[in-house]
């Protein structure tokens, strides 16, 4: 599924057979998608803000928000890459089978 320039006053929720973003997406609530293990979930539009985003399921996944982002529960198959322009932080257990990458800008990830 591709998500266009949308803007979200709670939360949104996402379940397809993969996930990709072709517009700036703005979430003010939280996050939650499912692409399946075997799918990946690409959102890598510079300008979009996140608030949190949990993952249900997808294999690869890319994530870059343009300021803070809070990674909630998660699983992932593949790898995970976080990049952010401030910080990163995770609210829930993140389960990912690859590697994990993260960027977070001029500000350290914190993880609880």
């Amino acid at each position: 599924m591709d998500l266009q320039a949308t803007t979200v006053g709670g939360a949104l929720n996402v379940t397809a057979a993969g996930i990709t973003d072709s517009g700036t997406l703005t979430v003010t609530g939280t996050s939650t998608l499912a692409a399946g293990a075997g799918n990946n979930i690409t959102l890598d539009e510079a300008a979009s803000d996140f608030n949190t985003v949990a993952i249900t399921s997808g294999n690869n996944v890319t994530i870059i928000d343009t300021d803070n982002i809070n990674i909630g529960a998660s699983t992932v198959s593949g790898t995970l890459g976080v990049t952010a322009n401030g910080a990163i932080t995770d609210s829930g257990t993140i389960t990912v089978a690859g590697t994990t990458t993260l960027a977070a800008g001029a500000v350290d990830f914190t993880s609880h």
